[in-house]
């Protein structure tokens, strides 16, 4: 024991009678604290207050304790133990110094310095628990709650002196935040009322509980910071470490305020002080820890925050704080822009002059959903954009054509407009309403005013030649239109401050590639205030941004001759679709993840949302070549403006598939049925293989899953045995999972495969009242049983043993089939074994309905016992075009190498995860088949399926699509598109990381 927890300990024991305390030392700033456990005396933490305390401030936080405790708060604060005469506060002797000092209860909690980055609901509930420690102190009163503090927001300004000791260029920026502070917020703190806070609501003195992976506030600590102060202030500090670990810190900082202005209001002064705030208290926090160490302090934790605090600045100043206002004035439900109003009115009425003329214009589908972007919106040309504007143009016999206002366009998530990661929240929202016409067109103020910018951004897909103007309201007040993708002259002949007339011209449309290389068009847009941005003013911007550039930009198509406004605003739907699906669709069909998905698009490996957010697609394996493949989609285009029709006509499309398919596959498979999906396929396979052998049993995995018919829930454990199952009828007899992980059977048994397939062998023999088994029905990489990969030797074994006993063997390639393993085409290779049947479906046609089963001569020949087999469109001409053009791209790009190359790629990099993270117990599959099993420890190998749910939808709000499956839904499951790239692989493992790293720091 070090002699300060020695000492320590004898005063816990003299003056607060703890029986032999073993104590520890505490982090602090000012106070020494340590924590003492005693046997007798439960656990408590003892504070000695630095020399020259006064006893007055000492008495202050044990008076507020005292005050809170009875109150009932989601936050729970320590208590004041007493000393032997009755008293909280006294002196004790540390090493020859007096020095007050006073002993509190143990909060237990995990600091939320150490938590990851808390989601909206944890952002929310700690705003509201902040709100409530507000309104518990409003009436508490101290005389020690008027004294002076450096870490007062009120007198913040001072720490100025200080910045010179930050490091640059945090120095300058620090005491530029000051200035501004001194200027513009501390008029409006002087103006609000004061009231106790807790004045340091930093991520050291908050508490969480931490169950089931999910955070909740709990507790307080430290109250020596006390002091009256503007509530807000409360606010701002409990902010300004809050954002510390968040990746979004305005999305955090609009959660953390919807939180605490539902339990006690907020006011529009409030609101609009507090992003200054934020920033005042990190330069300040920034000031006192390097002066600190200038001064020679050498503690630990008086730099604990320096990173945090540069980095939450970093990303701050990367959104105007006019914007940041008004999400969170948007938030609250106050106006976000105080002039709106009056703007909107004058626009009313004021009968503007048309900037230009489009009556009749057809108004144009830029967004997700469009088809004029091309196959690729993410990638797509501006020549073919042109080319396809003009189309629609033509067709309809118009001049002019109109882009939408707020429409949310896959156009600007193509890589050349930045944004960064691909997955990530990109600016895609459209903010003016575009005027396609003929280059050259002119274009007119809609109102008399002054040129307020003028500039030609020349980079590539920028506006070019652009132009700001500036008009004035009768009270003072203005606002701005925007010009943009105009030509030189004599758009560039304008200097600000150069007056304009109503009706006057001022530019014409510009032609590529002098107008950023866009179609010809005017970008026209509305500003209430150009944020000090000029013509750096951004014409679109991200969707959670939306409602905030909403109110900045209305929607200036009145601006327009012959524009319907309503006609062109097309905001983000915001249907209740939850509602709607619950109303018409069976409650029993289940939306993935617990914020539904809204996809309107997919192309290759990514799916889009409806706000043209990307998501990577590592999950939906029906698309096996990727969405929306151009090959694939041609492929069924043409063939459907030819003929669909059923089998029952001589048709050579499903033929040559036929042959095709027939070629990838071992004699003596070769007589193909073909139908509608794969549940029709598997039940088709239970028939044949019934009607071959006579019998009518059935041998299946435990849980296995092949079909959605009454006959294949009966023959799938997977449903069957699970909610809602009524458990498996005397025809089916279920034989254990291959799994060497979790099995019965483990890795460290010698020869697993065989020991599995003797398994099958035995039951088969033993099966009651002599009866036979028909077939043995299995994946041949289970995948709804947790991805699992069948030892060496199993399948070969399990065959020989099925056949010894007369029965089939079906093969439900379903999932693993057409090069998705990558080594080999089916998973059956990998054995070197032949089924007597095999099953195809889902994406045997890229998701064209389709499925297939491929069988011997001898057993099709036995299946025709005088009863026809026809499903109506089963192996129409369209499916075998779709099917076709997918192995023709299969064999074209040799896509079963890549998903060989990048699946080792990918599982190497899984792997070398599970060195990291203790939760994932095993990483398994071939190719693009993998799974992930989270366990909750190592040696017991027991299930964790809330870690694996809570990976899958970190996953999901960073853009990854994957999924969970196995008996105990603690296996996530990999099946990337077979297009995925090396960049995909990247983009997905640095995800993968990422959630894993977040969902650790919670167990």
């Amino acid at each position: 024991m070090t002699p300060e927890n020695a000492r320590a300990a004898a005063i816990l024991a003299e003056t607060y009678g703890f029986a032999k305390p073993d104590v520890q030392g505490l982090p602090g700033d000012a106070a020494l604290n340590f924590l003492a456990v005693c046997p007798t005396a439960g656990r408590a933490v003892l504070k000695i207050l630095p020399a020259g305390a006064a006893l007055d401030s000492a008495e202050l936080p044990c008076a507020a304790m005292a005050h809170l405790a009875a109150i009932q708060m989601t936050f729970d604060t320590p208590s004041v133990r007493t000393r032997g005469d009755g008293s909280t506060v006294g002196e004790v002797s540390w090493f020859g110094d007096a020095r007050l000092a006073y002993v509190v209860t143990y909060c237990d909690g995990r600091m939320q310095a150490t938590l990851p980055a808390l989601d909206e609901d944890a952002l929310v509930k700690l705003g509201n628990a902040a709100a409530e420690m507000v309104a518990a102190l409003a009436d508490f009163e101290h005389v020690a709650l008027d004294h002076r503090s450096s870490w007062n927001l009120t007198e913040a300004a001072a720490q100025v002196t200080r910045c010179h000791h930050i490091a640059p260029p945090y120095d300058q920026r620090a005491a530029r935040i000051l200035a501004r502070f001194t200027r513009d917020g501390l008029p409006v703190l002087s103006a609000l009322p004061s009231q106790a806070i807790h004045n340091d609501l930093n991520d050291h003195n908050i508490l969480f509980h931490v169950r089931n992976l999910t955070a909740t506030p709990q507790a307080v600590i430290d109250l020596g910071d006390l002091a009256r102060q503007p509530a807000i202030c409360e606010l701002a500090i409990l902010c300004a470490y809050s954002l510390m670990r968040q990746p979004d810190p305005v999305a955090a900082l609009v959660a953390l305020v919807r939180g605490f202005h539902a339990t006690r209001a907020l006011t529009a002064d409030e609101i609009d002080v507090l992003p200054l705030l934020v920033k005042t208290r990190l330069a300040v926090s920034l000031a006192h820890s390097s002066a600190r160490r200038a001064a020679g302090e050498d503690d630990p934790y008086i730099a604990v925050s320096q990173a945090g605090a540069r980095g939450v600045l970093d990303r701050l100043d990367t959104w105007p704080e006019r914007i940041v206002q008004a999400r969170l004035r948007h938030a609250i439900g106050l106006p976000g822009v105080a002039h709106r109003k009056r703007v909107l009115g004058y626009l009313a009425s004021a009968d503007p002059r048309p900037v230009m003329d489009a009556s009749n214009g057809l108004i144009l589908d830029l967004g997700v959903g469009s088809l004029v972007l091309g196959a690729d919106p993410a990638h797509g040309a501006l020549d073919e954009l042109s080319r396809r504007i003009d189309q629609q143009m033509d067709r309809a016999r118009v001049v002019t054509a109109l882009g939408r206002y707020l429409e949310p366009r896959l156009l600007y998530a193509a890589d050349g407009f930045g944004g960064g990661h691909p997955t990530s929240e990109r600016r895609t929202i459209h903010l003016g309403v575009d005027v396609f016409c003929a280059a050259g067109a002119p274009v007119f103020a809609p109102f008399a005013g002054q040129v307020h910018a003028v500039a030609d951004l020349d980079r590539p897909l920028d506006y070019g030649p652009v132009l700001i103007l500036r008009h004035d309201l009768p009270d003072g007040e203005c606002f701005f239109t925007l010009y943009g993708h105009l030509d030189p002259s004599p758009a560039l002949d304008w200097q600000p401050g150069d007056t304009v007339n109503a009706g006057e011209l001022i530019a014409h449309v510009g032609a590529p590639p002098g107008n950023g290389g866009w179609p010809p068009h005017l970008h026209l847009q509305l500003l209430l205030d150009d944020l000090g941005l000029g013509v750096e003013f951004p014409g679109v911007c991200a969707p959670a941004d939306m409602h905030a550039y909403a109110e900045l930009c209305p929607n200036p198509a009145c601006l327009i001759k012959g524009v319907d406004p309503e006609g062109v605003d097309a905001q983000i739907e915001q249907s209740p679709l939850l509602a709607r699906r619950a109303q018409r669709l069976g409650t029993s069909l289940r939306v993935s993840y617990r914020k539904p998905l809204h996809i309107r698009r997919g192309f290759g490996a990514f799916l889009y949302d409806h706000t043209a957010r990307a998501y990577l697609d590592f999950y939906n394996n029906v698309a096996h070549v990727g969405h929306s493949h151009p090959h694939v989609v041609d492929a069924i285009q043409r063939q459907s403006a030819l003929l669909n029709t059923n089998t029952r006509y001589l048709n050579g499309r499903i033929l040559d598939y036929a042959d095709r398919l027939c070629a990838r596959l071992p004699d003596p498979l070769s007589v193909c049925f073909f139908v509608n999906s794969a549940s029709e396929a598997n039940e088709l396979a239970l028939r044949l293989a019934r009607q071959a052998t006579g019998r009518r049993d059935m041998l299946v995995l435990d849980a296995a899953y092949h079909g959605h018919s009454s006959a294949l829930i009966d023959l799938s454990p997977y449903k069957h045995a699970g909610p809602g199952g009524a458990g498996a009828p005397d025809w089916v007899h279920v034989a254990p999972l291959p799994d060497v992980y979790r099995g019965e059977i483990r890795e460290d048994t010698p020869d697993p495969g065989g020991r599995y397939a003797e398994r099958i062998g035995a039951q088969l023999a033993a099966l009651p009242d002599n009866r036979a088994c028909a077939a043995f029905i299995a994946e041949t990489l289970p995948s709804v049983g947790g991805q699992i990969v069948p030892p060496a030797g199993f399948l070969e074994r399990a065959y020989a043993a099925v056949r010894a006993h007369g029965a089939l063997c079906i093969a439900d390639e379903v999932q693993t089939g057409f090069g998705r393993l990558g080594d080999v085409f089916f998973g059956f290779e990998a054995e070197g074994v032949v089924p007597d049947v095999v099953v195809l479906g889902k994406p045997i046609a890229n998701g064209y309905p389709m499925g297939a089963v491929v069988t011997t001569r001898a057993i099709a020949d036995a299946f025709d016992n005088g009863m026809e087999f026809f499903a109506t469109f089963g192996g129409n001409p369209v499916a075998g075009a779709a099917a076709s053009a997918v192995l023709d791209v299969l064999e074209r790009d040799n896509l079963p190498d890549r998903a060989h190359t990048l699946g080792q790629r990918l599982s190497a990099g899984l792997k070398e995860m599970a060195t990291r993270y203790a939760m994932i117990g095993d990483v398994r599959g071939r190719g693009f088949f993998q799974g992930i099993e989270l366990v909750t420890c190592r040696e017991s190998r027991k299930p964790n399926a809330v870690a694996a749910s809570a990976v899958v939808e970190r996953l999901r709000d960073r853009g990854l699509l994957v999924g969970t499956d196995g008996p105990d839904h603690n296996v996530i499951k990999l099946r990337p598109t077979m297009v995925t790239t090396d960049d995909d692989v990247d983009t997905a493992l640095a995800l993968f990381d990422a959630a894993f790293d977040n969902v650790s720091r919670l167990t």
